[in-house]
């Protein structure tokens, strides 16, 4: 399969070939349809988090995606092949991203099966940036009347946090 990888801490990010991941007991390989970059990529393929988190090399770029299950491991319930998904890689090491044509993933987290009404671009951009403003919101407390200063409206983050302010009344 085609990803976007990187070879070494603060090596250049390059789109290799590599081997298709194989789902472990508990996860599901997905057909990567859209994917979205979060500062959290760039950090990585800088090399930032080098000593903080294991790192499997090559590792594939990328944690938001959206897309089909397209292979089911062991102990998998609630899902099936041909679901559409979005999440988040979530894994306790970096090596396996939603930068390549195909992801596994872990189905207690981070996943969730997406309505046909949604779009897989839609969906690839709620992952992290979406997650975190989803605790913003919730820790605010918002209600009808509030006024708030969001700052960043225009990133990832701040624009979610706008139209759930909005939602909220504020």
């Amino acid at each position: 399969m085609r990803a976007l990888v990187v070879t070494d801490f603060g090596a250049t990010p390059e789109l290799l070939d590599i081997q298709r991941p194989e789902p472990a007991a508990g996860e599901v390989r997905v057909r990567v349809r859209a994917a979205s970059v979060n500062g959290f990529d760039n950090a990585v393929a800088a090399g930032y988090l080098k000593g903080m988190m294991e790192h499997r090399f090559p590792v594939v770029l990328g944690k938001d995606f959206a897309g089909e299950i397209d292979a089911v491991g062991a102990d998998v319930d609630g899902f099936a092949v041909g679901d559409r998904v979005f999440g988040v890689v979530t894994k306790a090491h970096l090596g396996d991203g939603s930068f390549g044509e195909y992801v596994t993933v872990p189905t207690a987290v981070g996943l969730a099966k997406l309505p046909a009404s949604i779009e897989f671009a839609e969906a690839a951009s709620l992952g992290l940036a979406g997650a975190a403003a989803v605790a913003s919101i919730d820790a605010a407390e918002l209600t009808a009347g509030h006024t708030v200063l969001i700052v960043g409206a225009t990133g990832g983050v701040g624009n979610q946090v706008v139209q759930l302010a909005a939602r909220a009344g504020a």
